[in-house]
């Protein structure tokens, strides 16, 4: 995840996608994650539609779901002696500190931040999920079953 500074001098007006799976969310086979996940988009796609005077509590709802979601994959982790739990936690804790500077940064009046910190989150998360998600999932997927997860992809015509 980008640093507040990064965010502030890069300004990425993207498009809103429609869901998460179009927006590049992986889907890992988890209804938990990948419910949680799709919440967190939505709450990503409110926070860029709100007006200022909605921004605060848009952002707040956000950042609380995010920390549930964190927290859960963390029980997740601790639980199943998840190999890459450092580097996971390590993301999760830049993620933590972004919240709290863009929020900080919307309180001083500078709400264009938390547009960018919207899309700079929305372009994170695909390869979070993809890259360290994916593999708690196997984990526990391996650990539940005692094999490995096979994954289907459709193929567009």
């Amino acid at each position: 995840m980008p640093s507040l500074s990064h965010i502030l001098s890069h300004p990425h007006p993207a498009p809103i996608f429609s869901d998460a799976q179009s927006a590049g969310i992986p889907r890992l086979g988890d209804t938990r994650l990948d419910g949680q996940h799709d919440e967190i988009h939505a709450l990503v796609r409110s926070l860029r539609t709100a007006d200022p005077r909605s921004m605060l509590e848009a952002f707040d709802v956000l950042h609380a779901h995010v920390l549930d979601h964190f927290a859960m994959e963390e029980a997740l982790m601790a639980l199943n002696e998840f190999s890459s739990k450092e580097c996971h936690i390590s993301e999760h804790a830049a993620v933590r500190q972004s919240f709290q500077e863009v929020r900080a940064a919307i309180e001083a009046g500078r709400p264009g931040v938390a547009f960018r910190f919207a899309q700079q989150l929305l372009d994170w998360l695909p390869e979070h999920a993809d890259a360290l998600d994916r593999h708690l999932v196997k984990l526990l997927f391996f650990q539940k079953t005692g094999g490995a997860a096979v994954l289907l992809h459709r193929l567009s015509s």
